[in-house]
């Protein structure tokens, strides 16, 4: 197409996007939202409006970023779920729950940010408990928690030191799965069930691990140590060229482990 053949206003939108993202860009915020204030709502399109909200976001004006995101004319899932984010890694959790509750669609992606948000913040339990998060998506939601999600309750398991729960994130990760997890879930899972002593179904997801990094290992190296399993977790251990075992009982420290260096 010709640049005969864009409107003047098309052509002005497309102008004003990009002087707004280099506002943004030197945070100049100010600037940013005086030329946006300049184009006309009814040209305004939704890159405008992106533009906007995740500018205000990146700079730190959740407030701002929530006045240009309540003045959208439309929003998908995508928008909602990018000012819950911001909201969850801000530690706005209050907020981030009543935008939550407020979404007229959620997908897996919704889920995973409010679970993962509640588990930094510390608030495991409204994420794990009978009633919490996690429950309600398993039991309301035709939606199945993407890895994200479920790394986070396998973190949430380890925090509260709940074999019960932790046993039943497990059983429901290998259920829906069919025994394909990333070495990332399943690595999560080893040191999950070595801290909460669930220690034998550390053992059996490592066994079947088809691979493993160096937070496998070290998982199930210092699960074993902390289960009365001393002398495993140094033989498996020496078995592995690529870690080092290092116990300092002189000092009283928990044995740790490192990758090699040299």
């Amino acid at each position: 197409m010709d640049d005969d053949d864009v409107s003047p206003d098309a052509r002005d939108v497309y102008v004003a996007n990009a002087n707004v993202s280099s506002y943004f860009a030197a945070s100049d915020v100010a600037s940013a939202d005086r030329l946006f204030a300049e184009v006309s709502t009814d040209v305004a399109d939704v890159v405008a409006w992106t533009t906007m909200v995740a500018g205000h976001v990146s700079s730190g004006g959740l407030g701002r970023a929530r006045h240009f995101f309540d003045a959208m004319p439309e929003r998908n899932v995508v928008f909602w779920n990018a000012m819950l984010r911001a909201y969850a890694h801000a530690g706005m959790l209050t907020e981030a729950r009543d935008l939550f509750d407020a979404m007229p669609t959620r997908n897996a992606a919704t889920w995973s940010c409010m679970i993962s948000g509640l588990v930094l913040s510390g608030r495991c339990w409204e994420a794990l408990h009978d009633q919490g998060l996690f429950g309600d998506m398993v039991r309301s939601s035709s939606i199945v928690p993407n890895e994200p999600a479920l790394v986070s309750v396998v973190s949430a398991c380890a925090q509260l030191q709940s074999l019960e729960h932790g046993a039943w994130v497990h059983a429901y990760a290998e259920q829906e799965l069919q025994g394909t997890m990333s070495v990332v879930l399943a690595s999560a899972i080893v040191d999950m069930s070595g801290n909460v002593g669930g220690i034998h179904s550390a053992i059996r997801v490592f066994a079947v691990m088809p691979m493993r990094n160096i937070y496998s290992w070290n998982a199930m190296i210092a699960g074993l140590a902390m289960n009365g399993g001393e002398r495993q977790a140094l033989s498996l251990s020496s078995c592995h060229g690529g870690l080092v075992f290092r116990q300092e009982h002189a000092r009283g420290a928990t044995p740790w482990l490192m990758g090699r260096t040299s």
